[in-house]
């Protein structure tokens, strides 16, 4: 996924791409570790443009995320859907100490900036962390998901349990007792 700067004139660039999720190798491995599955593409709108010694990336991904409800084991599907933006310098501006007037030398990384070389910057790591980034802690069926019951194993979902309700103890109910 390259963007080559010669396109890249006053007005910007507009690509809409749909990605094999094979060019995300991450995703491929994450997907075999923690039994998720991706749809087969990640869709990509993307807006560049160049502004000086930057090129700025606008972008939104959507991909669809298959796998087990981490409430009630049921099957699960999430669309992910995410807003990025990117900026890619080649050559990062100096940056002055306000008490001495020297220049100090920043790194890319450490001004937010992504560093490329050459006429071309490739774009697909950095869409692959903004995918990981994206990514759900747990997956779930739905969002009001009850889950299990913790000691049946009910699925809450279809039928309430027959458990009886913990009874929580706690040193501060004495409190209760008193009077203000």
């Amino acid at each position: 996924m390259l963007i080559k700067l010669e396109e890249l004139g006053s007005t910007p660039l507009v690509m809409e791409r749909k990605e094999p999720i094979a060019s995300f190798p991450e995703l491929e491995r994450i997907g075999r570790t923690n039994e998720l599955t991706f749809s087969d593409t990640v869709d990509l709108l993307l807006h560049c443009s160049q502004v000086g010694g930057f090129v700025e990336v606008c972008g939104r991904l959507e991909l669809i995320v298959e796998g087990i409800c981490g409430r009630c084991l049921a099957p699960a599907v999430m669309p992910i859907t995410s807003d990025f933006t990117l900026t890619y310098t080649s050559d990062p501006p100096g940056v002055s100490d306000e008490e001495t007037g020297d220049e100090i030398e920043l790194s890319a990384e450490e001004m937010n900036l992504i560093s490329f070389h050459g006429d071309e910057i490739d774009l697909a790591t950095e869409i692959q962390e903004q995918i990981i980034v994206a990514l759900p802690v747990k997956l779930l069926c739905r969002e009001e998901c009850q889950g299990l019951c913790p000691r049946c194993g009910t699925d809450l979902n279809q039928q309430p349990c027959v458990c009886e309700p913990e009874v929580f103890n706690s040193r501060f109910d004495v409190l209760k007792k008193l009077k203000s």
